[in-house]
């Protein structure tokens, strides 16, 4: 009984082993590149609402001025 579990778990381990060489790799450059795009996003979305917030307040200066000098 212990010779054929280990004998199992030695035909487990190389088919995990061989499995692991490529769709590992993949599953890791998939998973990479997930969380690069999610962070691309994220800083993208940070910025634009930043350069939104700086064109507004642009906007509320150039009305404010404009009512000062009419």
């Amino acid at each position: 009984m212990p010779l054929a579990f280990l004998l199992v778990a030695l035909d487990n381990l190389i088919i995990l082993r061989s499995l692991s060489n490529s769709e590992y790799l993949l599953a890791a450059r998939r998973q990479s590149e997930e969380k690069q795009i999610s962070f691309t996003e994220r800083k993208t979305k940070g910025l634009l609402k930043i350069v939104a917030k700086r064109l507004s307040e642009n906007d509320l200066h150039k009305k404010s001025a404009r009512e000062y000098t009419h």
